[in-house]
């Protein structure tokens, strides 16, 4: 068994692929933890992978137009 981290700039189209590659890598056992942005932090452990949070400053969202703070939800 391995252990492997997965990482994803916190982007949907990113983000989604990886969770597809990361449920397919714990269904084979192995260890995986995923490194993405926190509103992606319940789809990340739905795929069973532990969730770990970016930075603040790197955690953005791209729905929100450039400059507009990010909420804290």
């Amino acid at each position: 068994m391995a252990s492997v981290l997965v990482c994803s700039c916190p982007i949907t189209g990113h983000v989604v692929p990886m969770l597809a590659v990361a449920a397919g890598l714990v269904n084979r056992g192995h260890s995986v933890r995923f490194l993405t942005g926190q509103r992606f932090a319940d789809r990340v452990t739905a795929s069973g992978a532990t969730f770990l949070p970016l930075p603040p400053e790197a955690d953005f969202d791209e729905r929100r137009k450039a400059g507009a703070p990010r909420s804290a939800s």
